[in-house]
């Protein structure tokens, strides 16, 4: 039902349910058939009242769904920069940024695949790690921006500090593939 008052954006029933689990002493953080919490389905549809009302009945953050994905995953997905200060005043849980979703991706693998400077200068403020690779290939951000020739992520992640010689899976480091592209 939790669920289902999130994805109707009906916050007077998100409040008595989470007041009645509380009550039952029963957890928020239940899942639906895709592994999602209802703090997850709230971060997609951007429900700011409803985010703060689950993390404050200790919903955690840093569930995964079935692609891996925590809220901050989702909210580096859906572009809502806005939520991460969210995340950080009103958890009860440390979040993990540095998570890989299932892909093998972190939220800031993911926000350079998106292009979003403000998402990693975000990230990059709130301590992610610049050069932690992800879980399939071992390319770090900055080798992911080289690639997609982002050239302006390029430049920002080697402003902030980004090791260009992280060697990937293959042997292979960001500035030998910055060459190939004559970037």
């Amino acid at each position: 039902p939790l669920h289902i008052a999130v994805v109707h954006e009906n916050l007077v029933m998100i409040k008595k349910f989470i007041q009645l689990m509380k009550l039952a002493r029963k957890s928020v953080d239940k899942f639906n058939k895709q592994k999602q919490t209802p703090l997850h389905l709230a971060v997609k549809l951007n429900l700011q009242d409803a985010i703060k009302m689950l993390l404050e009945a200790e919903g955690d953050v840093n569930y995964v769904d079935q692609n891996g994905c925590t809220s901050l995953h989702l909210a580096v997905q859906h572009r809502l920069p806005h939520l991460i200060d969210l995340f950080y005043k009103h958890s009860h849980v440390s979040l993990d940024i540095n998570t890989r979703n299932f892909e093998g991706f972190t939220p800031l693998h993911t926000a350079v695949s998106l292009n979003d400077d403000e998402m990693i200068n975000i990230l990059l403020d709130r301590g992610i790690d610049i050069d932690i690779v992800d879980g399939k290939s071992g390319r770090t951000a900055l080798f992911h921006a080289v690639e997609g020739e982002k050239k302006a992520i390029v430049c920002l992640l080697l402003k902030k500090g980004a090791n260009a010689e992280i060697l990937n899976y293959a042997g292979n480091t960001a500035i030998m593939a910055a060459h190939a592209r004559n970037l």
